[in-house]
């Protein structure tokens, strides 16, 4: 079962600050959207494009659910909490919520394939922000500051995690 689940918006550095804290704590990551191309055999962006958000969001439910029961650090799509149900999942697990300026994000996200974020990339950040921040507050346990380098972002899980499993 799952010790921590990321959430937090694209970019903001989930998968990387996953991937050295799970090395730093000698046990086993997941990136969900890896693992959905993996099963499903298209990327996030590929899959939403030809069949929609709507059923997207229902597989990624199972693909964290999946990825929960088989590893202990796992990092989110950025969208994971829009779903009642999936909110409820993450209510279940400690889930941190890792977060940052948007304009620390902006610069990390480069030109990769963001769908979600349409053409103007900072505008799209920040409705996303709007839509989901709430949400992100709700399914979490602790809000984790993920700007600055990415040993001082694992730390500060580190430590929330401790707090978190008290």
């Amino acid at each position: 079962m799952a010790r921590v689940i990321l959430v937090g918006l694209p970019g903001v550095g989930k998968t990387s600050a996953g991937r050295v804290l799970a090395k730093r704590w000698k046990t086993t990551f997941m990136d969900t959207d890896a693992l959905f191309k993996r099963e499903l055999g298209l990327s996030v962006s590929d899959y939403i494009r030809n069949h929609g958000e709507p059923e997207f969001r229902e597989k990624e439910l199972t693909i964290v659910k999946q990825a929960a029961a088989s590893y202990e650090v796992i990092s989110t799509g950025g969208g994971i909490v829009t779903t009642a149900p999936a909110r409820e999942f993450l209510k279940e697990h400690i889930t941190l919520w890792l977060d940052c300026g948007d304009e620390a994000i902006v610069a990390r996200l480069g030109n990769g394939d963001r769908p979600l974020l349409g053409d103007d990339r900072a505008a799209g950040l920040a409705q996303l922000r709007e839509q989901r921040e709430t949400l992100y507050e709700e399914s979490s346990r602790a809000r984790v500051e993920a700007s600055g380098k990415l040993f001082e972002t694992v730390n500060r899980l580190d430590a929330a995690y401790t707090k978190a499993s008290q």
